[in-house]
């Protein structure tokens, strides 16, 4: 773990972030890449903020429903009409 600003931060690797997140190591390039995680390289190799990887999920779910969720939406706006 690195230190940040007086705090630990738990740094984790692409491999350990996938984990965390029950999801490929591709999907988590494919995150970062998007822009929709946050991740830094530091030499050589790329580190996530297990809190702030957490935080950027939550944050892009409130932008975005679910495909679900908007099936649900169109569905009750039938209702309505």
């Amino acid at each position: 773990m690195l230190r940040s600003h007086g705090s630990m931060t738990k740094w984790l690797t692409v491999e350990e972030i996938a984990r965390h997140l029950r999801t490929a190591p591709s999907t988590v390039y494919k995150l970062k890449e998007r822009g929709q995680i946050r991740g830094y390289r530091v030499g050589r190799q790329l580190l996530f903020d297990a809190d702030e990887v957490d935080a950027d999920i939550k944050s892009d779910r409130r932008k975005k429903p679910s495909s679900d969720e908007e099936a649900r939406f169109h569905e009750d706006e039938r209702e309505i009409s």
